[in-house]
């Protein structure tokens, strides 16, 4: 039985992190460690987390708590994915809750298949809407997650250890889309993809303007956004991509962080974002770049109408 490290970074949580852990010790798969990152927290949450230890009597090695001073989250986790001892890795967010059997049907379906990493499905708190992935064929694993066939999010994924080091983990230049970022560069070395097509998490969303997801459109995210998608892109072009996997990438380009720029009134940052784009493009083979630049004026005027 693969032993799986769930890693969990925690800042000012004392409260939301004790059902989260309750969530984890009560999953049906038993060979886990449960890594607790406190990224400074100056709330109770380092207390609340020893008094539940005691409280719930888990063997050595069942949950371990580190602290360390505030540097962020991404920071946390790769603190956590060095210490980590499982050959499986789950990153996960204090405040999100997993269902009993999570764990158990991902590092099955791994082992049954010999893959090196799984994808799962999530519950959102809000709406009770569920994602379900699903790998199209027809556009690949990276294909499927530029199309939202399965999400880069913290949510879904199990990894292997092994190449979650080689990568180095996390990016922590990054302000936002850490999570989509490490799965996109962890599915660009064309890893065998498990997926088990079942809500196995619930995403407790309140919209708290301390969560990364509420606040993408700001004007300090757009630039790692924009980053994110130009190193997409980059690859893409690099890889014979189908020109539908391009259009859908343009298309969020131009909508998500071109006119991002321009909603927040960054018009500059607009015209910079179109030159990077650009830069890019040199780099492809001319008649790539001309089609992916028609791709670009068609929506960018599309989107001028309707401002």
């Amino acid at each position: 039985m693969n032993r799986v490290s769930i890693i969990i970074p925690t800042y000012n949580r004392a409260e939301e992190i004790i059902k989260c852990l309750d969530s984890l010790v009560s999953q049906t798969y038993t060979n886990i460690e449960i890594i607790v990152v406190d990224d400074g927290s100056v709330d109770d949450t380092e207390q609340a987390i020893k008094a539940y230890c005691l409280d719930k009597s888990l063997p050595d090695g069942k949950l371990v708590y580190y602290k360390q001073k505030n540097q962020g989250a991404p920071t946390a986790r790769n603190f956590g994915l060095k210490n980590a001892t499982g050959n499986f890795v789950v990153f996960f967010d204090s405040d999100d809750l997993m269902f009993p059997d999570r764990i158990r049907l991902q590092a099955e379906a791994m082992t049954k298949e010999g893959s090196d990493s799984c994808a799962g499905g999530f519950t959102d708190s809000a709406n009770g809407k569920k994602f379900i992935p699903n790998l199209d064929e027809s556009k690949g694993v990276i294909g499927s997650l530029i199309h939202w066939k399965i999400m880069g999010s913290t949510q879904c994924w199990m990894y292997k250890k092994e190449l979650l080091d080689k990568l180095g983990g996390y990016d922590v230049s990054y302000a936002c889309y850490q999570d989509w970022d490490l799965t996109f560069r962890y599915l660009s070395h064309n890893p065998k993809v498990a997926v088990v097509k079942e809500s196995l998490t619930l995403f407790v969303n309140d919209d708290r303007n301390d969560r990364i997801t509420s606040q993408v459109q700001s004007q300090k995210r757009l630039p790692h956004i924009q980053r994110y998608y130009l190193k997409v892109l980059k690859w893409l072009l690099n890889n014979n991509t189908n020109t539908q996997t391009l259009n859908h990438t343009i298309f969020i380009y131009v909508n998500q962080i071109v006119f991002g720029y321009y909603k927040n009134g960054l018009k500059s940052n607009a015209k910079e974002a179109l030159k990077s784009f650009g830069v890019i493009l040199k780099q492809a083979p001319g008649f790539l770049a001309v089609k992916c630049k028609t791709i670009l004026y068609y929506y960018l005027f599309r989107r001028l109408l309707r401002v």
